[in-house]
């Protein structure tokens, strides 16, 4: 019985506790955690959560079978921020709110954007949303098209990328977005109004041409513009010359002058100007262009030279060697022409200062002449090459020489030296060269380097031989050559000789071209017309004919087709100029050849236009047409001696200001062609000036200046001088030396020289000299004019010294001979030395035995006169040797032994 009954209590309690668990699976309220399925416990009738023992509705949240109930019912709503529907998590917008399987969303769905289930504004994976959705629009200055960061116009406004832009869009052009406006260059094209431009316009300064920079020669609206910039130059537009400043059309015209150095005025043109009139043709004398001094530094332009550019529109002017250009000038330029004819613009300017130059030449380099010589090329001018010295790359001397030119612009030196390899390369030092205005080469010394050359495999032929008349062929080479004489030119086997009173032959370089020589025949050289044959080739005296390099001419002989000359002399032009000397005019015609002397102007017809404007018919007489020894192409006649005879009156002077218009016949003019052609007839027009007043001849002028040993010049005038002047050592200086004295020696035969002493010991190498003289008086009292004389070969004049002596043998402990020794090479005559002991006075003979007479050495050993050797007790005492009181030695420059006395040592 009793554990029945505990039986029942057992089941009683597990009955309670069991009831107790399920409770607790129901879930507090507020919970949804999941319960045990329990037909005992819940149940849903009609749509509710009850309990089956009561039917009452289970209050609170509760889950069953998955689904959330609240107060029995499935909820749909929130609880604890899950969205609930029917009880279960659902999707869908919820009092505004969006949730995604019960939960607040964050993200895009349906192309719509929320963020914690609201819609949102905002980027999300780069897209950007306004209120949920893909905005397309502006935001912060950022476009944006379907959310993206968009290219394109937008409201007339063009992005890229979303940003307002710079660029191109659909061909036109956007500036921070907007349509561009006016003119703007982008990318190197210019756009009008967003669009690319069309035809001529100027955008800062330049012209374009439709979108790009103009190329070549165009005109806007009176302007002229070559390329993009204003036509300021000289220009050949369809062939046709044509000069422009800031856009405007000019005619021919001096742009500009300068002074270039102490000797050199350089003149542009701004268009290319006929040669002729700025330079005559056969010696390059300047033409129609004059320098009158306002500081007593006269340039006289007729023996200036100039030198026209290849471009024919700048011309170096390079004063005469005694000359400079310094300080103030009145320059006028005039009756020059352009290629074309036409008259350049006179030109004139006052007061144009020159300045100083205090500039140094200085080496530019150098030019390669042949295998051996070389050319040393300065920035200008030089009046003194200065003193030179050559040295292999051992330090090792090398013998050269060296020659300046006649314009000093630059040294030819030539190589010596036989035991220089080719190849070798030759250091050259140049000490105290100066330009005319007497500034010192900088640096001083300066060097050079070049290579003494080899020959260049490649052997010179002669290209061609070309008849130009019976008496004149034209001899052209494949490359320049050095050594062609007359002796190697053979015309039908005879070697042809130079002129010997009417007969003979001329050679003459083409100034032009350096390849090409004219050969000119004169009286029994003349050949007939015909085949001919010319040789070039090594003369019997052999005269070799090479190449820059050494490389030897190959013999040349064709026969040559001799034709005469056949055409006539032809009138170039006409013009008046004042001779620099006598300051007279002249007339000088110009022919396109050269020509003979014709007779006189005798009843030339001429017709003289007064400066009041009245014509008057009439002839010209007297007055000699010369030949222009210079140019041969040119007649040349004074004025003062021509006359003019009015039809019916008397003959007169030419009129100061009248115009005459001259007809020379035909046949008036020859050629000097063996059979002179002649011209046709040809008419002239000048103006007579006047004459001016001569230059004063009076000056004096040096005629030599010479070394008359290694301490003295003697200069020569070429009449008396002034004491005061011609003896003060200030006018005299020759760069690098010393003239201690200036002493004038009596006149001689009308002239008058002065002896020049220089400071001994102050010339130490051997060359030619410069020479510079300068206010010397005639004895009238015209000063002479500056001039420069190279004194040549002029010897160093340091004295040679004795340096050493020393004992040298001994007999018998006795000093039998002694030797001295030199400073430099001497030459010593026998017995010229004597030696004492101590304070003896007694002389003692030194006999020279080992040299002969005459010999130059530095070294000689001397024997002591015998029986009175040294012995030890003299030497202690002290053995001077000295120079016999008669007698002279001097080395090879003559300069005196500078020696008194010197001890004797062991």
């Amino acid at each position: 019985m009793v554990n029945n009954k505990l039986k029942l209590v057992k089941s009683a309690t597990a009955f309670v506790i069991g009831a107790a668990v399920l409770t607790g699976s129901f879930a507090a309220a507020g919970s949804d955690t999941a319960f045990a399925k329990s037909s005992t416990s819940v149940k849903v009738s009609n749509g509710k959560l009850v309990y089956k023992s009561t039917g009452k509705v289970v209050k609170g949240y509760k889950t069953y079978n998955k689904a959330l109930y609240k107060d029995g019912k499935k909820l749909t709503g929130l609880y604890k921020k899950t969205y609930y529907k029917a009880g279960k998590k659902a999707t869908g917008t919820y009092k505004s709110v969006y949730y995604k399987a019960g939960k607040a969303f964050t993200g895009v769905t349906n192309k719509t954007y929320y963020k914690a289930g609201k819609k949102a504004t905002g980027t999300y994976k780069n897209v950007y949303y306004k209120s949920g959705k893909a905005y397309t629009g502006v935001v912060n200055k950022t476009y944006y098209k379907a959310g993206k960061k968009a290219t394109g116009l937008y409201k007339g406004v063009y992005y890229k990328t979303g940003k307002a832009a710079t660029g191109i869009y659909k061909d036109q052009l956007y500036i921070s977005g907007n349509l561009s406006k006016g003119l703007e260059l982008y990318k190197e094209q210019l756009y009008k109004d967003g669009s690319l431009n069309k035809g001529l316009v100027v955008f800062k300064d330049q012209l374009y041409k439709d979108a790009v920079l103009n190329k070549g020669f165009a005109e806007l609206d009176g302007k002229f513009y070559f390329d993009a910039a204003l036509a300021n130059d000289t220009y050949i537009v369809e062939g046709v010359e044509r000069a422009f400043e800031n856009g405007v059309e000019v005619g021919a015209k001096v742009k500009a002058v300068e002074a270039i150095n102490a000797t050199q005025v350089k003149i542009t043109f701004n268009k290319t100007v006929e040669k002729e009139t700025v330079i005559n043709s056969a010696d390059k004398k300047v033409k129609n262009v004059t320098f009158k001094s306002l500081d007593n530094k006269d340039i006289t332009s007729a023996d200036a030279t100039g030198e026209l550019a290849k471009d024919g529109k700048t011309l170096t002017i390079t004063a005469k060697a005694t000359e400079v250009f310094e300080g103030r000038y009145d320059v006028t330029i005039d009756n020059v022409k352009d290629v074309n004819g036409k008259d350049v613009a006179k030109y004139e300017v006052k007061n144009f200062d020159f300045g100083k130059d205090i500039t140094a030449p200085a080496v530019l380099g150098t030019e390669k002449v042949n295998a051996t010589k070389v050319k040393v090329n300065f920035s200008e001018p030089l009046s003194n090459k200065g003193s030179w010295a050559f040295k292999d790359a051992n330090g090792n001397d090398v013998t050269a020489t060296t020659d300046l030119s006649s314009d000093g612009q630059s040294v030819e030196v030539t190589i010596t030296d036989a035991n220089l390899k080719a190849g070798s390369e030759v250091t050259a030092t140049i000490l105290g060269a100066k330009d005319k205005a007497n500034n010192v080469i900088n640096p001083n010394p300066s060097t050079v380097k070049f290579v003494k050359g080899d020959k260049d495999g490649v052997a010179p032929v002669v290209s061609s031989v070309t008849s130009k008349g019976l008496n004149k062929f034209e001899i052209k080479f494949s490359e320049e050559v050095q050594g062609l004489a007359l002796s190697n030119i053979f015309v039908d086997g005879t070697a042809l000789v130079a002129v010997s009173g009417v007969n003979g032959a001329v050679l003459t370089p083409d100034t032009e071209d350096k390849t090409k020589y004219v050969v000119e025949l004169k009286g029994t050289a003349l050949v007939t017309a015909g085949l001919h044959k010319v040789e070039v080739k090594e003369s019997a005296t052999p005269s070799k004919v090479t190449d820059l390099s050494g490389e030897e001419l190959t013999v040349f002989t064709q026969l040559v087709d001799f034709k005469a000359d056949l055409t006539a002399p032809k009138f170039v032009n006409s013009q008046v100029i004042v001779d620099e000397t006598t300051k007279e005019e002249k007339l000088v015609l110009t022919f396109d050849k050269e020509v003979a002397e014709p007779a006189d102007f005798t009843t030339t017809v001429a017709t003289e236009l007064n400066k009041d404007l009245v014509t008057t018919n009439g002839t010209l007489t007297g007055g000699q047409l010369t030949v222009n020894a210079k140019n041969k192409k040119q007649l040349v006649v004074i004025l003062n001696t021509v006359k003019f005879t009015p039809a019916g009156g008397n003959v007169q002077d030419l009129a100061k200001d009248a115009t005459y218009t001259v007809k020379f016949a035909k046949d008036a003019i020859l050629d000097t062609n063996s059979t002179p052609n002649k011209s046709e007839a040809f008419e002239i027009t000048f103006k007579r000036g006047e004459d001016g007043t001569a230059v004063n001849t009076d000056k004096p002028a040096i005629t030599t200046a010479t070394a008359t040993n290694s301490n003295t010049i003697t200069v020569i005038f070429d009449k008396a001088v002034d004491g005061v002047t011609a003896t003060n050592v200030a006018n005299y200086s020759i760069p690098g030396l010393t003239i201690e004295k200036a002493t004038l020696n009596p006149v001689s035969s009308g002239t008058q020289s002065v002896t020049l002493t220089l400071k001994k010991g102050t010339n130490t190498l051997n060359g030619d000299r410069v020479l510079t003289v300068a206010n010397v008086k005639a004895k009238t009292g015209v000063v002479m004019e500056t001039v420069s004389k190279t004194v040549a070969d002029m010897k160093e004049n340091v004295a040679p010294t004795v340096t050493k002596a020393q004992f040298t043998e001994t007999a018998e402990g006795k000093v039998t001979t002694l030797k001295l020794t030199f400073s430099e090479k001497v030459i010593v005559a026998e017995d010229s030395f004597e030696a004492f002991v101590g304070d003896d006075t007694t002389v003692i003979k030194l006999e020279n035995t080992e040299v002969s007479t005459g010999s130059e050495v530095t070294e000689v050993v001397l024997t002591v006169e015998t029986g009175k050797e040294f012995d030890t007790a003299a030497i202690a005492k002290g053995i001077t040797v000295k120079l016999a009181s008669d007698k002279v030695i001097s080395d090879v420059n003559s300069n005196a032994l500078d020696f008194t006395s010197i001890k004797a040592s062991h």
